[in-house]
């Protein structure tokens, strides 16, 4: 029996599963020390704690399998510990063929060198870890690393040096301020990098060198510039998320970026010199964000042509756009499906423009066009007839809901009715 005041640690099989392979059953257990109680089932795992829990103190095991069954054991859960600030390495001996392991129970250090070899996810989210050290991850096989919401704010060199597989790191909020040229080192194979709800202010050049790197949230920090080599080690980027930080400018950091799908730059309020039509250039960049960016002008070509970029969906919504330029302008973007320009300070196009929109646009399913300072009879005698004639769905001019009521089109599975698009 365990004391009132003891720590109970009680590990539950959430998931027990027998696989016959060769005669031999494969078993895997999600252990969950949340319980307070311990399961029947005679191959439930617990650990103990004793009451008074340091460093030293050393761990109880009870109703363990034996050791031929602790080796089919590959998922472990460890949750709802007290004044536990590091894990202990029991653990790890026990269960050495470990695939999956998660701890939430307020770490405040790492000390992880003797990771199963077999390792390969590795959950330590929820946690007070300060700083990662060098060779802090050692397991061969770790692809996937979350540290999400603990207070990283120091990644010492060669933190990475250990798992030369790794695909996934998730270091959203936490209390990084910099990305060194040192901060990756080692984590060639990474695809994956999740480094939104930091303070990031500054990124070196070198910092994001990761040749296999596809995707980046780098989202909701205190950038207020990027280099033009920010982006240059990282050929393969498809997704980079640049969302509400401080930016006031983006030089030429995405030049060159031939595989960049989806760029997303909205909230940065000072941009406002960003030049949209210069990317263009980007031969397969087909979603660009940039809301809430100040923009006032689009920089206008010497000559508007068609380009072969696939951007097919554009949202410049919350800028202070008002040129009657503006549609003649962006079909340098000929392949647009969906076109959102809601809250600028529009009163009225450019009524050849408008009337040319499907030649500009020849794929334009969508123009969300709501909370702009239109010319209500403009509307009523141009936009509305252009828009209703070539299917074209427009938003919230309510006093039009008689030209398009009933009207329905399916637009991402969504239903939008007539009497909306007005």
């Amino acid at each position: 029996m365990f004391t009132k005041n003891a720590i109970l640690v009680a590990i539950a099989i959430v998931s027990l599963r027998w696989v016959q392979v060769c005669c031999n059953p494969i078993l895997n257990i999600d252990c969950d020390c949340s319980s307070t109680s311990l399961e029947s089932d005679p191959l439930a795992c617990c650990v103990s704690e004793l009451p008074d829990y340091d460093a030293s103190s050393t761990f109880l095991f009870t109703n363990l399998p034996n050791s031929s069954e602790q080796s089919q054991i590959t998922q472990f859960k460890l949750q709802s510990m007290k004044n536990l600030t590091e894990i202990p390495p029991q653990i790890f001996d026990k269960f050495t063929n470990l695939e999956y392991f998660e701890a939430s129970i307020g770490l405040r250090t790492l000390s992880l060198q003797s990771l199963p070899n077999k390792l390969k996810q590795l959950n330590l989210g929820y946690n007070r870890i300060m700083a990662l050290d060098a060779n802090a991850f050692q397991s061969p096989e770790l692809q996937y690393i979350n540290l999400q919401y603990n207070d990283i704010s120091q990644i010492n060199d060669g933190a990475f040096n250990g798992p030369i597989k790794l695909k996934i790191l998730i270091l959203y909020h936490n209390k990084l301020t910099i990305l060194k040229r040192s901060t990756f080192k080692g984590a060639a194979n990474l695809q994956d990098l999740d480094l939104s709800s930091n303070e990031i202010e500054t990124i070196e050049d070198g910092a994001l060198d990761l040749p296999q790197l596809k995707e980046l949230l780098i989202n909701d920090n205190k950038l207020k510039s990027i280099s033009d080599a920010c982006f240059a080690g990282a050929p393969k980027l498809q997704n980079i998320d640049l969302q509400r930080n401080q930016l006031n400018s983006i030089g030429k950091a995405f030049d060159g970026m031939h595989h960049l799908h989806q760029l997303q730059l909205s909230g940065n309020h000072h941009l406002q010199d960003l030049d949209v039509l210069a990317l263009s250039n980007l031969p397969e960049l087909i979603s660009l964000s940039v809301e809430a960016t100040g923009i006032r002008s689009l920089t206008a070509p010497t000559t508007v042509t068609s380009t072969k970029s696939p951007l097919h969906t554009l949202s410049l919504s919350q800028n202070h756009l008002s040129s009657v330029d503006f549609l003649k302008q962006l079909s340098i973007f000929s392949k647009i499906e969906k076109l959102f320009v809601d809250a600028n300070k529009f009163s009225r196009w450019d009524d050849a423009d408008v009337r040319n929109i499907k030649k500009y646009f020849p794929n334009i399913e969508l123009i969300v066009t709501k909370s702009n300072i239109w010319d209500r009879r403009w509307v009523e005698n141009s936009l509305i007839p252009v828009f209703q004639a070539n299917n074209i769905f427009c938003s919230n001019i309510k006093y039009l809901n008689t030209y398009i009521e009933g009207f329905t089109n399916s637009i991402d599975g969504q239903i939008i009715e007539g009497t909306e698009c007005i």
